[in-house]
């Protein structure tokens, strides 16, 4: 789970901890400015640029993570067993940005936002076997991000921009299907829960301050959503 923290320098750090099930174990990672902390006792290397969106895979066993330097921007995997870290996606010849934000609960997909040099963004997923080449999912609004695999890998979450207002909505994996909003409200960043029965999204209250919100649904033929429980 990310959190955002600002130190007293006025600069900005994301803590996210990782429950290892075999030995329940936590792994805590802090990301600041350049350089990535320390990862179970193994020191991660620091880049040259700024290096943030950590993603752990569902076995606690690889994190993902977005590297910029020099106004460049890849995608980087750090297995934390000692090996050496891995550039898995480097788009700026094209002048895109990419941001990890999810794998798959198999770990073969990571989900990622591609944004290009006009400022437009689409859901992207990047194969992690074969050739590796990413493919588009959502990239017909030009306004999805942060996309969530569910637990049994079918769905994808995202958020999108509709008429002005950020929602979060739910579309079938693979394929370009049908998109479905979960909510009539204002809201953002959807995070499953564990048994994929209910969202948790960043909903935007009447005086606009943000809060955290859970939303049944039910996913099938149908998609199913319930009233949001606070």
């Amino acid at each position: 789970l990310p959190v955002t923290l600002r130190s007293f320098n006025d600069s900005y750090k994301q803590l996210i901890v990782s429950t290892d099930p075999k030995t329940v174990r936590t792994v805590v990672v802090l990301l600041e400015s350049s350089l990535l902390g320390q990862a179970t006792q193994r020191s991660v290397p620091a880049g040259s640029g700024l290096e943030g969106s950590p993603v752990w895979s569902s076995d606690s066993r690889r994190m993902a993570f977005q590297s910029e330097s020099n106004g460049k921007s890849s995608i980087h995997v750090l297995t934390l067993d000692g090996r050496a870290e891995e550039t898995l996606l480097d788009a700026t010849a094209a002048g895109n940005s990419d941001t990890p934000t999810s794998w798959s609960p198999d770990g073969r997909l990571l989900a990622f936002t591609r944004r290009d040099a006009a400022g437009r963004t689409g859901i992207w997923v990047l194969p992690l076997h074969g050739e590796r080449t990413p493919y588009p999912v959502v990239d017909d609004d030009t306004t999805a991000t942060s996309a969530r695999f569910s637990p049994d890998g079918r769905w994808l979450a995202f958020t999108s921009v509709e008429r002005g207002r950020s929602g979060v909505f739910v579309q079938a994996f693979p394929g370009r299907g049908v998109r479905h909003p979960v909510s009539h409200e204002e809201t953002s960043h959807p995070v499953w829960r564990a048994d994929g029965k209910e969202l948790y999204v960043l909903a935007v209250g009447a005086g606009r301050d943000d809060f955290i919100t859970a939303i049944p649904i039910a996913l099938g033929t149908q998609v199913e959503t319930g009233v949001p429980q606070l």
